[in-house]
């Protein structure tokens, strides 16, 4: 040029195939942004494993809740998941009518926080049958919100709440949203608990209470969960 710059007169462009199956986790959390944006509906549906997607899920919620989803969502990883990622959730739910059930675990600080989120957003859900929501430190307060969903939605036939910490309170709030006022849930079928700090005489007033509805899976068949 007359200025005296140059003129490429070529130039190199680099593209890399993904192959999901072979990523590390730690490529995923500094790439999985950028892989994702590029990634189709059907790639996203075949070649992510569960394990992948919960890790996704940690750090880039709002793009992987964008994604459509199917049949069970597995969102498992331990100490994890807060109430961004509740939001995240419900969009999930909401969004995707294939969904029959969502499993997620929540950091002990934001469990009550996000299962308020959880409230909220899926009260109105009619495709949900099935909620898990285990080993993330709720408490009785928390617990009331669980409560106040199952008064709400008549669709959601069984849950999860294995290792949460609610104890004789929160397992007593759980029995009333089941069985009294006339607001009270008939469709849940099974309510799965255990290592919930309940004791024997409260776990047998709640199945008394719910016609054997609320089941309480013994305590030591649950170890693995919490080791």
């Amino acid at each position: 040029m007359d200025d005296g710059r140059e003129v490429a007169s070529s130039f190199q462009i680099q593209f890399d195939i993904v192959s999901w199956e072979n990523i590390p986790e730690e490529t995923l959390i500094s790439k999985g942004g950028l892989f994702l944006a590029a990634t189709e509906d059907e790639v996203w549906k075949q070649q992510i494993s569960k394990d992948q997607r919960a890790v996704l899920f940690k750090y880039f919620p709002e793009i992987v809740s964008e994604l459509p989803w199917t049949g069970s969502v597995k969102l498992d990883l331990r100490n994890s998941y807060g109430v961004r990622h509740a939001r995240s959730v419900v969009h999930i739910a909401n969004k995707n009518e294939d969904v029959g059930s969502i499993a997620c675990e929540f950091v002990h600080n934001e469990a009550d926080a996000a299962v308020a989120v959880l409230r909220d957003g899926l009260m109105k859900n009619t495709t949900l049958h099935s909620v898990s929501i285990q080993r993330s430190g709720l408490t009785a307060n928390g617990v009331k919100d669980i409560a106040l969903l199952l008064r709400g939605n008549s669709k959601l036939g069984l849950m999860w709440l294995l290792a949460n910490n609610f104890g004789d309170a929160g397992a007593i709030i759980l029995a009333d949203a089941l069985s009294e006022g006339s607001d009270a849930n008939t469709t849940m079928h099974r309510m799965m608990l255990g290592l919930n700090n309940v004791s024997n005489e409260c776990r047998d007033k709640c199945i008394q209470k719910t016609n054997g509805r609320m089941i309480f899976i013994p305590d030591e068949h649950l170890q693995s969960l919490v080791d």
